[in-house]
């Protein structure tokens, strides 16, 4: 079901019946009980054409809504561009004694420059995303346009774009986290597996935000690449001829061009990192180590030897 840009105002049905009813009810009151005949209809008439702000809202300027309250029930709802009929005890919403008008061509964009940790390296990560007001209407849509535009009214735009990008945030950081840097050099990839296979079937929690929001999120990873120190590093040891100078090159302080000095590493941070990232066939492991003696004078020294193992790969030969 193709998407309207704009949506069409829609008067709720029981409004013109209350309305006819009191209209009815007047012109009897005028013309029978107080006995005006003809007379008060005409009354009635000039009464209801001096009076159209009373039961119409039909100002609202193009690309926007507005927000009718309902004093009696609490009840809202939005009309947009064109005649809206009301009953005379729904009010428009005001701000400083105007009427409060909801711009639907509001974009919420920001462009995000952040550093996360994968599993072996920090990254560096430039995203950009846009938050619009919804006011599809789509068949498979639980709301209409107007309900999503009562949503989306209910929060300030700050807080909707600060719970955004929080969201957008921990998508990145908990998915850098699980993978190597290596892997989270393919934005492509990234870009499916975080936020969506394109802007019109995200994921699901960005689903559940625009569900809950009333708005409709567009989110792309532009840039991720190892941060300047790591990438520092790297080079270090991709253009040492070995395995030693590659160590001595890790253990050297370093000045980028911007002046930030990058910290040698120790000689057995140096050693490790060297081997993970040319030695096949090695990982780093951890060991814990629990002990139980009652009788503390039966405990004879231990030795443990923990670093880098040699990963045994394929089955019995």
């Amino acid at each position: 079901m193709a998407k309207i840009i704009v949506p069409s105002t829609k008067t709720p049905e029981y409004i013109v019946p209350i309305l006819l009813a009191i209209m009815i009810g007047l012109g009897i009151l005028l013309c029978l009980f107080l006995g005006l005949g003809k007379w008060g209809l005409l009354i009635l008439l000039a009464f209801l054409a001096s009076t159209t702000s009373l039961y119409t809202e039909s100002n609202i300027p193009a690309f926007h809504a507005i927000i009718i309250l309902n004093i009696f029930t609490g009840k809202m709802r939005t009309a947009f561009s064109g005649v809206n009929f009301k009953l005379p005890w729904e009010k428009v919403q005001h701000e400083a004694e105007e009427k409060k008008y909801i711009d639907l061509r509001v974009d919420l964009k920001e462009v995000c420059e952040e550093t996360y940790a994968s599993s072996d390296a920090l990254m560096e990560v430039k995203y950009v995303y846009t938050i619009r007001p919804d006011i599809s209407e789509d068949d498979e849509d639980e709301k209409d346009a107007g309900e999503k535009i009562l949503l989306f009214s209910s929060f300030e735009p700050s807080a909707i774009k600060s719970k955004g990008r929080a969201l957008f945030s921990m998508l990145l950081s908990d998915y850098y986290g699980r993978n190597p840097g290596e892997k989270l050099l393919n934005k492509a990839l990234i870009n499916k597996e975080i936020f969506g296979d394109d802007e019109q079937k995200p994921k699901q929690p960005i689903l559940e935000f625009e569900k809950n929001h009333g708005v409709q999120v567009t989110v792309r990873l532009e840039d991720s690449d190892f941060d300047k120190a790591t990438q520092k590093f790297r080079d270090m040891i991709s253009g040492a001829k070995s395995i030693d100078q590659a160590i001595v090159a890790l253990m050297t302080d370093t000045k980028l061009p911007d002046g930030t000095i990058i910290k040698g590493m120790e000689r057995p941070q140096a050693e490790k990192v060297v081997k993970l990232m040319n030695l096949d066939g090695y990982k780093e492991q951890d060991f814990n180590l629990n002990v139980t003696a009652p009788d503390l004078k039966n405990v004879r020294d231990i030795t443990v030897l923990g670093g880098l193992a040699e990963e045994k790969k394929g089955g019995k030969k």
